[in-house]
C-alpha cells in the first residue's frame, strides 16, 4: 500500500500521536477513523494559537520522521498538503454538520470495538448488527425482498471489510 518501509513507518508514527491524543479525550477517534491528524488540534484539546496553525504544530513530528525515517515530508511538499488536509477536515467540519442539522450521534462514538469493550453497544459498527442487517427480514413485498436482499449483502461485504481492517488483514 505504501511505496516503502520508511514512508509506512511514518504513517504509523502519526497513527500513534492519534491514538496517543485522542484516547485520553475522545473515544469516537479510534485508529479506524478516516481522517488520521484531523482532530489533534481540535480547540477542545491543544490551544487556539496551536490550532490555527497546524504547520508548526506538527513541525517537530515531521521533522522527527525526516531524522527516524529518512522521509523529509517538509522538503518534498507534503507536509504542506497534511496540514492543509488537517485544516480542512477539522473540529469545522463538525461545527458546520452540526449546524445544518446533518451530524448524527454516530458522529460521537468510535465506528468498531471488540465485543468486551465497554463502547461496544455504542459503537457505530453495533447499530449495522442490531438494526440494519435485520431490515431484510422485515420486508413484506417482492420488490422490496428483491432490492433488500441486494442492499443486505452490500451491508454485509461493508460488515466484512470493516472486520478485516480491524483485524489489520486490509493492506
Amino acid at each position: 500500500m505504501y511505496p516503502n518501509l520508511q514512508e509506512k513507518a511514518v504513517v504509523d508514527a502519526a497513527e500513534k500521536i492519534m491514538i496517543d491524543t485522542m484516547t485520553r479525550y475522545d473515544p469516537s477517534h479510534d485508529r479506524h477513523h478516516a481522517a488520521l491528524l484531523h482532530d489533534v488540534l481540535d480547540k477542545k484539546y491543544v490551544s487556539p494559537e496551536e490550532a490555527a496553525d497546524p504547520f508548526s504544530f506538527f513541525l517537530p513530528f515531521f521533522k522527527s520522521m525526516f531524522e527516524q525515517h529518512g522521509v523529509d515530508l517538509i522538503q518534498d511538499g507534503r507536509a504542506k498538503i497534511i496540514t492543509r488536509v488537517i485544516d480542512n477536515v477539522s473540529w469545522t467540519t463538525e461545527n458546520k454538520l452540526r449546524a445544518a442539522g446533518q451530524w448524527s450521534a454516530w458522529h460521537d462514538h468510535p465506528l468498531h470495538t471488540a465485543a468486551g469493550d465497554p463502547e461496544y453497544e455504542h459503537a457505530t459498527i453495533h447499530h449495522f448488527y442490531s438494526k440494519l442487517v435485520k431490515i431484510r427480514d422485515r420486508l413484506k413485498t417482492a420488490p422490496a425482498k428483491k432490492l433488500g436482499d441486494k442492499r443486505h449483502q452490500v451491508i454485509l461485504d461493508f460488515l466484512s471489510s470493516v472486520d478485516e481492517e480491524s483485524d489489520g488483514k486490509f493492506e
